[in-house]
């Protein structure tokens, strides 16, 4: 449900635009940035809710009222979701979305609220056709613009948009929203909380995804046999891997977390971070030997990130990974 009540950190812009409802001072474009699964949408369609409410309490849409029942439908008159299947929101798009729509006045209510959610894929046209509508704007139309970063539109929209920017949540807030929301224990909300990167929404993601819980396992078993295995039993782990290879950013999030947590048990002794991976035979490791493995790790995700060759990559992560 779109509602302030459930978002989860960020509480900075939700008091900034519950604070502009209760006065009525309005912005005709508003830009929300921040990554992916940190609340952007839901803290747009609670603002573009409570905006429209018939029957609004303070900075809180009712929920119960025809307006608000409407937009959860995704059925509301006045109010429109702008995305494309494509991987660009082009200006054809724009113009019979957005301005051509503008030029009439609201159905039903007191305004007409275009909410562009992946406003990064904007065309250069599609955000210049946009620009007069910005440049002049009526008293009934408010454009909220949901991008990841800023930066990703041109100078000129940015410049005419109130920018509210969301922040990742912390390890603690996910795992105590995946206790409440995730039929998950609190020991699993704990990990997924570590592998969420402070994006909620990817928490409830790996909470739900049953690939994701055999994706776990097979890395588990991998950092737990790895010091066993010769060099070419290493290097066949790599074929191993080729089944995981859509999913390998999440493989090396795991291998992340466990030389993390295996670094702080060496470190300070704090048993309670220990996951269920055998972390005590990566204990005996040393800290220089830890910090190198962490660095191999990341090294690997950025030559993948530039098309590295990936069994080239991993045939020498793994091999750092053994040694101990």
């Amino acid at each position: 449900m779109y509602s302030f009540q459930n978002v989860v950190g960020n509480e900075h812009v939700v008091r900034v635009l519950q604070g502009a409802l209760c006065s009525g001072r309005i912005g005709h474009a508003l830009c929300m940035t921040g990554k992916p699964g940190t609340g952007r949408k839901l803290i747009s369609y609670a603002f573009a809710k409570a905006l429209q409410c018939e029957d609004r309490r303070g900075g809180e849409s009712c929920g119960i009222c025809r307006s608000c029942v409407s937009l959860e439908a995704g059925t509301h008159p006045d109010v429109f979701r702008i995305r494309s299947d494509k991987s660009s929101v082009g200006v054809d798009i724009v113009r019979e979305r957005i301005v051509d729509e503008m030029a009439h006045k609201p159905h039903s209510y007191p305004y007409k609220i275009f909410v562009v959610e992946e406003a990064s894929a904007l065309t250069v046209q599609a955000q210049n056709a946009m620009l007069k509508t910005l440049e002049e704007p009526c008293g009934y139309g408010v454009i909220l613009l949901i991008a990841e970063r800023a930066d990703s539109l041109l100078p000129t929209i940015r410049s005419r948009c109130l920018t509210y920017s969301t922040r990742p949540v912390g390890a603690s807030r996910i795992a105590e929203y995946l206790n409440r929301n995730a039929r998950v224990t609190a020991e699993d909300a704990e990990k997924f909380a570590q592998l969420a990167h402070g994006s909620i929404g990817r928490a409830m993601r790996l909470a739900t995804d049953d690939e994701f819980s055999a994706l776990r396992k097979y890395t588990s078993d991998l950092a737990v046999s790895l010091a066993g295995l010769s060099i070419v039993e290493a290097f066949s782990q790599t074929k191993e891997l080729e089944r995981y290879k859509h999913r390998i950013a999440d493989v090396l999030d795991i291998l992340s977390v466990k030389y993390r947590d295996a670094l702080v048990v060496s470190e300070t002794g704090e048993t309670s971070r220990m996951l269920d991976i055998g972390i005590s035979s990566q204990v005996a490791c040393s800290r220089d030997l830890l910090l190198d493995k962490l660095a191999a790790i990341d090294n690997a995700r950025a030559r993948l990130r530039f098309n590295g060759n990936f069994q080239l990559v991993m045939d020498s992560l793994l091999l750092t990974l053994r040694d101990t």
